[in-house]
């Protein structure tokens, strides 16, 4: 069962430090997820489409599109599913679906970028007033995990 390591909100950062060598606090613009589950698929269909790329700070990251202008972020993937990838390849807009009739696999759990361990992070973003907001339990009705 997956449950929250770090919430949403001010926190002390696990790697950043200040001058005097103390933990850095930040704001944590999501959730970060922990536990057996190590694949994480998407069950809505009020999906646009995707965009999916790689950092320093977020490793192997994928946005997916909503509908009502949301984007859902999942960060630290070990990587990001293959179909969802050579979709993108095809396309310079990203990938685009109609309607999903059954979960799609998006990635598996990692630690890329800037990280102290396997999880996921999960962001949700608002882009009319560029704004991140509280994933849980958002993120619930909009994903599923699998061992």
């Amino acid at each position: 069962m997956l449950r929250i390591s770090s919430p949403f909100g001010d926190r002390f950062h696990p790697i950043l430090k200040d001058d005097k060598g103390k933990p850095l606090k930040k704001f944590h613009n999501g959730i970060d997820l922990i536990g057996d589950e190590k694949y994480v698929m998407l069950n809505t269909d009020k999906i646009l489409g995707f965009s999916v790329d790689k950092d320093d700070i977020n490793g192997n990251k994928i946005r997916v599109h909503l509908h009502g202008g949301y984007l859902l972020i999942i960060c630290h993937l070990e990587y990001i599913s293959k179909h969802i990838v050579e979709a993108l390849k095809s396309t310079d807009k990203g990938v685009s679906l109609k309607k999903l009739n059954e979960p799609l696999f998006l990635g598996k759990m990692g630690t890329t970028g800037r990280s102290t361990g396997i999880h996921y992070h999960i962001s949700i973003y608002r882009i009319k007033d560029s704004k991140y907001l509280n994933p849980d339990p958002t993120y619930k009705n909009l994903l599923t995990f699998e061992v």
